[in-house]
């Protein structure tokens, strides 16, 4: 256990089509982790990083040797993506206390396993204590105001493309970003706010 690790938690937000996935995808094959672990009931990940898909816990296992892992969630849990959603995130907690270096959970519109008012608390303990097993996570989102307070309480970094909703727009001023510039974003182009870096502004792709 780490007691002194920093916590990571990636916000990343943006309407569809603007560039979410592109800087996800660039962040995992460019930084140095142990495992990173993706939540793929759509198999959106293992397709556009050709890997495999794991339907069982055998599978995941198994992916975990190479330092990838693409959960789709339907052939155990059928339509009940939530359950799913919930049985991986207790998976990826256990596995990350087991062995050391970095990890980091992928969630893709999280807002789909939350509401405002609740989150899973299998979710909720790896965004309030994954440091001290280096468990980083990052998580896509096109509305911000479909979010849970404690999620964004705990964000480390917000990353944002262009938003079309005026109330998620409004939202981000709280956190320091410019609500007006956000919405003439150009797709792939972002502006990212950070405990740690401040503010940068960038372009995927």
């Amino acid at each position: 256990m780490n007691l002194a690790g920093k916590p990571s938690v990636t916000l990343v937000l943006g309407s569809s089509g603007t560039g979410k996935s592109t800087f996800v995808t660039t962040y995992l094959i460019r930084s140095k982790f142990a495992c990173r672990f993706l939540f793929d009931p759509m198999g959106e990940w293992s397709q556009r990083l050709k890997l495999p898909l794991a339907t069982k816990v055998f599978d995941i296992q198994e992916q975990m040797l190479s330092g990838w892992v693409c959960y789709d969630p339907t052939e155990d849990w059928g339509a009940d993506t939530q359950e799913g959603f919930r049985f991986f995130c207790d998976f990826v907690k256990l596995a990350a206390t087991k062995f050391p270096g970095r990890k980091v959970l992928v969630v893709d519109e999280v807002q789909d396993y939350m509401t405002p008012q609740s989150m899973p608390p299998e979710l909720g303990i790896i965004v309030q204590a994954g440091r001290k097993w280096e468990l980083e996570s990052v998580f896509t989102s096109q509305r911000i105001n479909q979010l849970n307070g404690a999620l964004l309480n705990q964000a480390t970094e917000h990353v944002v493309f262009s938003l079309g909703s005026d109330n998620d727009l409004k939202r981000l001023e709280a956190y320091g970003f410019v609500a007006e510039e956000l919405a003439v974003l150009p797709d792939l182009h972002f502006v990212a706010r950070s405990r740690r870096r401040g503010e940068i502004r960038g372009r995927v792709g």
